[in-house]
């Protein structure tokens, strides 16, 4: 009979690694398509909070700005206003899985907004040998 061969790596070499890994991110929105967050490739990234806060004063009739986000080139969240000298979460997208190497970006039509927050970036996903 064969020895029984074990599915999984050696305990006391996983352990020294963690699973999961707070990240936080920050990113001033340009005009144009701007990284916000980019994926590591062999880990998975969970949002768990995410803001905007824009830092105009009150330009133009409102001051508020428009803030769009892009998942992949997907809309995730299009023309969002944030009114002047404000900081407001983005509700909708926290818990939000940012798959494998895959990457969120955004614009604003005003260079006074910045995205931020923080998330957990995650190895291994549906490999994971425990």
């Amino acid at each position: 009979m064969s020895k029984l061969q074990a599915p999984f790596v050696d305990q006391s070499i996983r352990r020294q690694r963690s699973l999961s890994t707070p990240i936080t991110f920050s990113a001033v929105m340009g005009l144009t398509d701007t990284p916000i967050y980019t994926g590591v490739t062999g880990k998975f990234f969970l949002i768990r909070a995410i803001s905007v806060c824009n830092h105009t004063v009150g330009h133009g009739s409102s001051g508020a700005v428009a803030l769009s986000l892009y998942y992949q080139g997907d809309h995730w969240l299009d023309a969002f206003s944030v009114a002047a000298n404000t900081t407001v979460p983005i509700d909708g997208l926290t818990g939000m899985m940012l798959a494998d190497g895959e990457n969120l970006s955004g614009f604003s039509d005003d260079i006074k907004t910045t995205v931020f927050g923080w998330g957990l970036q995650i190895e291994g996903g549906d490999s994971w040998r425990l």
